[in-house]
């Protein structure tokens, strides 16, 4: 794990690891919104440098490259500097959930024996068919992140807009807008239905929670898909900064043959 600091102008007396989603205002217009620190190429130098006095073939998977800069800095931190270690940077074309099931790949794939240039190759597999869809309800955030201009998020947060966002290849790209909870339930769940086998499924809550939502949907997958495990998880402080607190997501990763 790279460090990663995450700041709140108003609340500098809370230390970066104790900084919570549930801290972020729902909205960033006109509100200190929260900072992100991301590791610099002089980190990642400092950790490879320290990796490879233990170790000779190294692998770092980091969030997509669209939504921070961290797996841009470590694969400039590989070409910079001479490090004698085979050091593979990948970028997950995904974030949150989906990094840490690509991530359990990786570790699995390590664990069966198999070599660095072995693991890369596996992984670059396993990344096409990780697939996630947000439910997005702090567009002030997606402004301040670059994916709307101001007039677009302001006047869509004044009304309740919920765009419905799928990543694609680790960019953000939106798709239609949420009409009511059940609505989002539909969207949702027919985002998934398209699949025939899953070998995971990932509920990312918000703050607060959709907890409506999360329950009537989570019922009707596990009618269509009782043996594929579901987990939940809370939306990190980093993935706020960009999405901001108020966002469902489904993480999905498809099973395939062989």
């Amino acid at each position: 794990m790279m460090p990663v600091k995450v700041c709140l102008p108003e609340q500098a007396d809370l230390e970066s690891t104790t900084v919570k989603a549930s801290h972020f205002p729902p909205s960033a217009n006109g509100a200190p919104i929260p900072t992100v620190e991301i590791p610099s190429v002089k980190t990642f130098q400092r950790v490879f440098r320290n990796l490879e006095t233990q170790y000779d073939q190294i692998i770092g998977i980091f969030t997509s490259a669209h939504l921070n800069p961290t797996a841009t800095h470590a694969q400039q931190a590989t070409q910079l500097f001479g490090l004698q270690a085979s050091v593979e940077v990948i970028d997950s074309h995904t974030t949150g959930p989906g990094l840490g099931l690509i991530v359990q790949a990786a570790a699995e794939a390590a664990a069966a024996g198999l070599s660095g240039s072995e693991i890369r190759k596996h992984i670059l597999g396993v990344i096409p068919h990780i697939y996630s869809v947000f439910c997005i309800r702090g567009l002030t955030y997606l402004h301040k992140s670059g994916y709307l201009d101001t007039a677009q998020a302001q006047v869509g947060e004044l009304l309740g807009v919920t765009p419905l966002y799928i990543l694609e290849r680790g960019r953000l790209t939106p798709t239609q807008k949420i009409r009511s909870s059940r609505h989002m339930v539909d969207c949702l769940y027919e985002f998934v239905s398209e699949f025939e086998r899953l070998k995971h499924i990932g509920f990312l809550q918000g703050v607060p929670p959709y907890s409506q939502e999360k329950r009537a949907l989570r019922e009707r997958l596990v009618d269509d898909f009782p043996d594929t495990p579901i987990s939940e998880h809370t939306i990190n402080p980093v993935l706020a900064s960009v999405l901001g607190p108020q966002t469902l997501g489904v993480f999905l990763w498809e099973q395939v043959e062989g």
